[in-house]
Order: structure tokens, then sequence, then C-alpha cells
């Protein structure tokens, strides 16, 4: 498949292909339905239920008659398991931007194999998505390209597993997280910036990215934010898989609090209250309140960064803004993380105006429910 061919949806604007959906829930995702035709009015997308335990006996019948399905979506891993043990599917890479709890196949036998992962792409992005109006536009076009540059090397150093030379492009405290074991059968297929703006000293960028392998196929999307750093670009957020709608709603608010030209101006560093570090709190039923103090500055903004830890090792941080509805100090809010039973930690972004951030230390939270 060619790069122009990885992003585009020409497969999808005629024709038709077959979706079985196994799953205990009656009401799946309509939204889904009603967006598809939306954008794909001449496209049939032909539609079968099934619950569960009738799944894997219907796919075998419907072997035989071929009129077995293209794509499904399966809500129980008891009947996904025997299709990645016979190795008979691809499962979704991506990050899909319905409300879906389970997994998404392509059947590898399937007749419209190039429609299904045209189907694949568009549950990560629409076609008719263009970039939001930022008002942040500064940044130069040199600037651009070397911004654009370290987040493409970025990408494919975490999909390879490179973790030096994924350090290499990030700054000292931003947040590490754990890489996967690379796929030796993995390729990326293309990656391309779709928004990229800011000023000269901090920059947003996310890219979308589709990869494939013997195992996965699918379009991610990145989002990142980089430091002018030494004139030189290194990344301080780094989220490897997001949709889109996310990496957007956060962008948004950071375009709408940088006003000002940049400058060499850095916030004042939170200093972290409460919790203690290495607390050990329960998780419900409510989550626990986080405080921290700031020197006194005029027009602050402040971002709660969160990972949890899984196996030891800690996942891609959950970044967004604190909605603080007392401005004394201590500023409080409650905890706006917290996946489960396990270790979580925490730190303080503040970002004044002309787009300057500083960073607090972290501190931990071991759950306990």
């Amino acid at each position: 498949m060619s790069s122009e061919a990885a992003i585009d949806f020409e497969p999808l604007y005629k024709g038709e292909m077959h979706l079985w959906i196994s799953s205990s829930s009656q009401d799946f995702t309509p939204q889904l339905s009603i967006e598809f035709k939306k954008d794909f009015p001449d496209f049939s997308l032909k539609v079968d239920r099934f619950v569960p335990a009738d799944f894997l006996t219907a796919l075998d019948q419907r072997r035989s008659d071929g009129s077995s399905p293209d794509v499904a979506f399966i809500d129980n891993y008891t009947q996904l398991k025997p299709l990645i043990d016979r190795k008979a599917v691809w499962i979704g890479w991506e990050e899909v931007r319905f409300r879906t709890s389970g997994w998404w196949v392509i059947f590898k036998d399937g007749k419209q194999v190039e429609r299904a992962q045209a189907f694949f792409r568009w549950l990560s992005r629409s076609p008719h998505w263009l970039p939001m109006r930022v008002t942040n536009t500064s940044i130069s076009v040199e600037q651009i390209g070397s911004v654009q540059k370290v987040a493409i090397d970025a990408v494919n150093d975490d999909v390879a597993g490179k973790d030096n030379e994924l350090s290499a492009l990030m700054l000292a405290n931003a947040a590490r997280y754990r890489l996967w074991p690379p796929d030796a059968t993995f390729k990326l297929i293309d990656t391309k910036p779709i928004l990229t703006f800011g000023n000269g000293q901090t920059a947003f960028v996310i890219l979308a990215t589709v990869g494939s392998s013997d195992e996965v196929y699918g379009m991610r999307h990145q989002a990142m934010i980089l430091r002018n750093h030494g004139g030189n670009w290194r990344i301080l957020f780094l989220h490897p898989n997001v949709p889109l709608n996310w990496a957007e709603d956060l962008f948004r608010s950071f375009d709408a609090k940088i006003t000002t030209a940049p400058t060499e101006t850095m916030p004042p560093k939170a200093i972290l209250v409460s919790p203690p570090d290495k607390a050990k709190l329960p998780r419900s039923p409510t989550l626990p309140e986080i405080q921290w103090t700031v020197a006194s500055g005029d027009r602050l903004s402040f971002l709660v960064e969160s990972q949890f830890s899984y196996e030891g090792n800690w996942e891609p941080s959950k970044l967004g803004f604190a909605e603080i509805q007392k401005k004394t100090q201590p500023l409080t809010v409650t905890a706006p993380f917290g996946v489960g039973a396990q270790p979580h930690r925490w730190r303080i972004w503040v970002l004044n105006p002309d787009g300057g951030i500083s960073v607090s230390d972290w501190r931990e939270i071991y759950f306990t429910n």
C-alpha cells in the first residue's frame, strides 16, 4: 500500500462490506452507523449482530457459503482468542473515536481487505476532519520543520522500542513511559503531521500514523508538546495513542491561554502540599483531593499530569487543565486520575500567557481499592 493510500478513504466511497457485531449490549454505538452513512452515503455497510455465544459457530457456518464478515467488533475475549490463535485476524491498532469496549478485527481471508483497512482508518478519523483554527501562529516555517522532524523521529523510535533514542529527543523532566517490545513484523506505513502550531517557545503537534504487522492494523494519533531548548526543540509531553478529539480539546485550551508574544520568562514552579508522597488512599467512593501552592504570579494556568503503573512500569501520561474553584492557597482539586488499585504519580504544570511552562516534582499515590 502506498503512503497516499494509507491515509485516504477512497475504498469506502462506493461498494459494500460486511460488519459483524458480537456483543452482549443491545444498543451498540448507533452513532457509528449514523456517522458512517453521513460520510459515505453511497457505500453499503451490512451489519449483522450476534450474542457472543453464537458468534464463532455462525462464523464457521458462513465461511462455507461465502458470506463471512470483512470486519467485526467483539466484546468478549473468549470469542476473540480462537481467532488470534488461528492468526485469522488483524486487531485494531487505533484509538477508536466511538464509545466501544472490546476489540475491532479485520478478517485476513475477507474479500474486502482494502475496504476493511479504510474502515479502520475511519474509526480513528472522519474524512471530513479539518485542523482546528488556532491563534498562536507565530512559529516560523523553519521552526515548524524542526518540530515536525523531532515528532516524526519520536514516533519511529517509539514503535521500534528504541528507548535511548527516544529519550534523547525528550527534555530531562519529560515523563518517560514503558515502550512495548517491538514486533519484528511491524512497519509504519505512513506518518503525517496533521496539526502544528505554537510560538517560538512552545509548539504543539498532532500526527497521524498508519501501522501494520502480522497481528495489528490501524491509524493512531500522537499528541506532543515541545519546548525550544537552547535553539533545539525537545519533547516535554508525548502520548503515543490518543483519541483525536482529546488531543484537540487539550491543545485548544493551550491555544486560548497562550496570548502574548514569547519571552524567556518562566512561571514559578508549583510546590506540592497534599497528599504526602507515597500516601496510601482509597480511590472510591470518592477520589482524594490534591493540593499545591505557587508563588504569586498573574494569569497563571495549572495542569495535572498523571501516570499509573502497570507491571512495574509507568504508562503514558494523562494531562489536563485543573478546574480550580477557589483561588486561595493551597490550590485544591479532586484528583483527575485513578484507574485502579495500583500506584499512580502526579505533578503540576504551571503555564503563563507567553507559553512558559514549569513542572513540579512528582508525588506518588498508592490506591487501595
